[in-house]
């Protein structure tokens, strides 16, 4: 399957000063108040995905019963919260469940 490659925004620069460009694909993610749809990054080497918690406030994914998960980034350590089964809509395909954590 071949996926868009866009410029992000705010757009980032590589080292030669040229718009770094993201595979990309469009989503729907789904929650007890409804559903979202948002432009997510592949990231064919991650072993989660990871979305903002105002999404899951947004769409109603309680995340109390959430289990806490270490994660190391470029910018430090941190924690997310996991929810094993949270339905998505990847474009062009049918809905799936995967485990997804949600940061602050």
């Amino acid at each position: 399957m071949k996926y868009q490659y866009i410029i992000p925004s705010p757009p980032g620069l590589d080292t030669r000063g040229k718009f770094v460009k993201r595979p990309t694909v469009e989503i729907e993610i789904f929650g007890a108040k409804g559903s979202m749809k948002q432009l997510a990054v592949i990231d064919s080497g991650a072993d989660i995905s990871l979305f903002n918690y105002e999404i899951a406030e947004f769409i109603g994914i309680d995340l109390s019963q959430a289990k806490q998960s270490p994660v190391i980034g470029v910018t430090g350590e941190g924690k997310f919260d996991v929810v094993e089964q949270v339905e998505i809509k990847v474009a062009h395909m049918e809905n799936i469940k995967i485990p997804v954590g949600f940061i602050k």
